[in-house]
């Protein structure tokens, strides 16, 4: 057990803080953690430099009886810190946190890491840390991204989603990041569209529609257009200022043929070019480890890199 030294300070918050720790991803947010109704209780643990005053990591989870999970109905949680964090700063603070935990009874910690890529340094470091502090890892999911670059989508695609981009283009059918005011619509595609393919249902449409609301900055709607009707969606979520999360993608039933998806994807690309975004994070691609050939299939062929996404577990 590492002993918290004078260089630090553990906090515990169960309510918004007036302190974040710089450069945190959107779903580790205060903003992002109070914005949403939960039934549980929300706690916010910081190790904050003593000498600077500002934090240098945060952990946060939601706490349903004597269940605690980081994070709650969200992409991940997990610890995130500062990129010159040492490991025995890391030690320190994942060993106040379970003492926190044990010392209030919980008996179940659930973590889901962001994927590897966000910070692959911090990752292997968060990794080692958990693990030898009894924190097991459970599973490992295939996650995909995309690399950004000055280069055209169409070059960076395989030739079969060329082809089928290529023939979108003939079609005349035209993109945008849309006007919330086209939520509606495309939340009834984006709903069908799960229906049709077995996947699990969406986020019902008052939450999502209180999530572009209240983050207007983070929420993004791109679709493809036949005229004015949505033919493909990507919704899509600013994590920082370096990645973009594709959240859900969907087509319509009768344009399926033409694969209008590789489309919506190709403006969110743009979208990250003209922002200087480097990376798309287009998520995972396993179920519980398992790789849905399909489902990564499709994004290899978007050009896409892999990487992992891993959940643990801690059981008292």
């Amino acid at each position: 057990m590492a002993e918290l030294s004078d260089s630090y300070v553990f906090s515990v918050y169960e309510s918004q803080p007036n302190i974040e720790l710089e450069g945190i991803s959107f779903f580790n947010s205060s903003k992002f953690i109070f914005s949403r109704p939960e039934e549980g209780n929300r706690i916010l643990f910081f190790l904050i430099n003593r000498s600077t005053n500002l934090p240098v990591a945060k952990f946060s989870v939601l706490i349903i009886k004597d269940q605690a999970y980081s994070p709650w109905k969200a992409p991940y949680g997990s610890v995130e810190c500062s990129r010159d964090i040492g490991h025995e700063a890391m030690w320190i603070f994942v060993d106040k946190i379970l003492e926190w935990v044990k010392k209030n009874g919980i008996s179940d910690l659930k973590i889901v890491h962001y994927p590897d890529f966000y910070n692959q340094t911090i990752s292997e470091i968060i990794r080692d840390c958990y693990v030898e502090r009894g924190i097991e890892l459970k599973v490992s999911d295939r996650n995909q991204h995309l690399r950004v670059s000055t280069a055209i989508f169409l070059s960076v695609i395989s030739s079969d989603e060329r082809r089928r981009l290529n023939n979108c283009l003939k079609m005349g059918f035209t993109g945008e990041m849309a006007n919330f005011s086209r939520l509606r619509e495309a939340y009834d595609l984006l709903v069908r569209a799960r229906r049709r393919k077995g996947y699990p249902e969406a986020m019902p449409f008052d939450e999502l529609e209180r999530m572009f609301l209240l983050h207007p900055d983070h929420y993004l709607l791109f679709t493809t257009m036949d005229d004015d009707k949505i033919i493909a969606l990507t919704i899509s979520i600013r994590i920082n200022t370096d990645i973009v999360y594709n959240f859900y993608h969907a087509d319509h039933e009768d344009y399926l043929n033409l694969s209008p998806t590789v489309m919506s994807i190709n403006f969110v690309y743009g979208y990250c070019q003209e922002n200087s975004i480097p990376f798309i994070d287009l998520g995972v691609s396993s179920l519980d480890g398992e790789i849905n050939e399909g489902l990564y299939r499709f994004k290899r062929e978007l050009g896409a890199d892999d990487n992992h996404k891993k959940r643990y577990v801690w059981t008292n």
